[in-house]
């Protein structure tokens, strides 16, 4: 470790990276703009529907297993 200590500036080259994650942070990280929320909201939304709706089929099907409903899981398949 001292022979890598004694080989670099070991300081200057993380003050050197510092700045330039910084400057790339700055440069890739901007707030989003009105529309791109909206569409993140829409599309959030539609996943926890789509997920609601999964897990209300899971929770139907293993209702209908459990109290022995042979054609309620023919016609869910």
């Amino acid at each position: 470790m001292e022979k890598i200590g004694k080989q670099f500036d070991t300081p200057a080259i993380i003050e050197d990276t510092n700045d330039i994650s910084i400057k790339a942070a700055v440069e890739l990280w901007k707030p989003l703009e009105a529309h791109e929320l909206a569409s993140r909201d829409q599309m959030r939304e539609e996943r926890n529907q789509a997920n609601i709706r999964s897990y209300n089929n899971l929770m139907e099907t293993l209702n209908s297993l459990f109290y022995g409903d042979p054609l309620y899981v023919i016609f869910m398949k």
